[in-house]
């Protein structure tokens, strides 16, 4: 996955391999000067002196052999060094304009179904489903049995906005800590990684979810259908990195590359 800074704002993108990224990288590649259009040249060489060779005009490439000196050499222009550094700075760019094309669109999707998760946590079929798991629970903590429930956890978000009831239990805040504690102590999080942090949006009950992809440089950071996914605990990283997350946003699960 390539790393992605976003010019207009600054903002760090892991950026993922969808159909149509592939393709436009496909296409970009294609169109890579292979069937040259050559003229003949003077090319400096080493000891001062000169040979004749053909010159792509449009990347700037030596095509084909030296030719014999002749008296007639000097007709000939000079080699044309800049074509060959025009060239790898306009393909540069073509390929560097697709990365932020396509940075900017997973920013956007996911911007967008983050918006449309916090809607629904605001909204009144969440709110009603909530009470029906504070209710089936009698108010007691489905963990301990003794503490009153306080907080509906997720067990999974396979069917997030649609979840059956089965998929969500009533806890109360110590149990809930107890079911987002690490496994193992991970290490420290280097400073470099939390300044890719960009604007956080507010998800009601769970916390602050990252808009962009913080979990670039860790072991189990992936991306699923075009969105960044944690591989450790099998669910979007915005799920895993929110205030409710198995990693939050501390990134307790956080592992660097080996």
């Amino acid at each position: 996955m390539a790393r992605v800074v976003l010019k207009d704002t600054g903002q760090v993108v892991l950026l993922a391999s969808t159909p149509e990224y592939q393709a436009e990288i496909a296409a970009w590649r294609a169109a890579e000067c292979t069937e040259h259009k050559p003229i003949v040249c003077r090319v400096p060489i080493a000891n001062g002196g000169k040979q004749v060779r053909p010159q792509c005009q449009v990347c700037g490439k030596l095509v084909g052999n030296s030719q014999k000196h002749s008296s007639d050499d000097d007709k000939y222009p000079m080699y044309q060094d800049h074509l060959a550094a025009d060239y790898e700075r306009r393909r540069e760019n073509e390929y560097n304009q697709i990365l932020q094309k396509h940075a900017r669109l997973q920013v956007d999707k996911e911007s967008s179904f983050f918006h449309e998760y916090n809607d629904y946590l605001k909204s009144d079929v969440w709110r009603a489903k909530r009470e029906r798991v504070l209710k089936r629970a009698q108010g007691i903590c489905e963990g301990c049995g003794i503490q009153p429930a306080s907080q509906v956890h997720h067990l999974t978000y396979e069917h997030k906005m649609e979840e059956f009831l089965f998929e969500l239990v009533a806890v109360c805040d110590t149990c809930h800590d107890r079911l987002h504690a690490p496994k193992t102590a991970g290490p420290e999080v280097p400073e470099p990684i939390n300044t890719l942090m960009g604007p956080k949006l507010e998800y009601g009950d769970y916390g602050q979810i990252y808009l962009e992809k913080p979990c670039d440089g860790c072991r189990y950071g992936g991306d699923d259908k075009g969105m960044s996914y944690c591989g450790v605990v099998g669910e979007p990283s915005a799920f895993a990195l929110s205030q409710d997350g198995a990693c939050g946003p501390d990134h307790r699960l956080f592992e660097p590359l080996k």
